[in-house]
């Protein structure tokens, strides 16, 4: 659960909560919430997402991937946003990864999550491939990987960056750094959560941050 940002979230949440065994949290915030609506005995950890249990492709099935998108045997960046960020928030994302890609020697991956006839990160990613400078080796993926190879993509690669909160999720389960540019109140609220919790760097911007890299 978490972050609490309206009190129809804090109404719903109070009356699951008398049905739950457990409660895992995002950020701590809600864990004062929490308290507040009087739960105490049921919370059982501080966690950022389920997204840290996600499981692993088979190696076969991921190696024959990598080949297939041509990054096999080198260093890749990922990189996932999402189709209403706007053009700042765009440009943030941009600019964090030509200078990820230049310093890392990487090649950046985007990598859709979405792409139905009501959302479609596609979208994005083409109008953030023409963002990119020319130098930026980029492969812009035209389909969704099956989950387990999406995930695996996300938590072997030097690095992330975007919108995507679950990605910086699976970067901090592997112990790699991970770029957020929140736009809302409610990410950021859960990415300072990640942040504070992952143990490796994740830096929080907002698309009005003045970037430096």
């Amino acid at each position: 659960l978490g972050p609490f940002t309206s009190d129809e979230h804090t109404t719903a949440a109070a009356r699951l909560l008398t049905l739950a065994r457990e409660v895992h949290v995002r950020d701590r915030e809600s864990l004062q919430t929490l308290a507040d609506l009087g739960v105490n005995g049921p919370v059982s950890t501080y966690a950022p997402d389920a997204a840290m249990g996600c499981k692993e492709a088979q190696a076969e099935e991921f190696d024959t991937f990598l080949r297939g998108i041509g990054v096999a045997g080198t260093r890749y960046l990922v990189a996932s946003v999402r189709p209403n960020d706007t053009i700042r928030t765009l440009e943030q994302v941009a600019r964090a990864v030509e200078t990820a890609a230049a310093k890392q020697d990487a090649i950046a991956v985007l990598l859709p999550h979405c792409a139905s006839k009501w959302i479609d990160d596609r979208l994005a990613l083409n109008t953030l491939e023409g963002l990119l400078a020319g130098g930026v080796k980029v492969v812009n993926l035209a389909s969704i990987p099956p989950d387990p190879v999406s995930a695996d993509l996300v938590r072997n690669a030097v690095s992330s960056f975007g919108t995507r909160f679950h990605n910086a999720v699976l970067s901090a389960s592997a112990a790699r750094p991970a770029v957020l540019v929140c736009e809302s109140e409610y990410d950021l609220q859960r990415a300072t959560g990640l942040a504070d919790l992952s143990g490796t760097a994740i830096a929080v911007l907002t698309p009005s941050t003045r970037f430096v890299p």
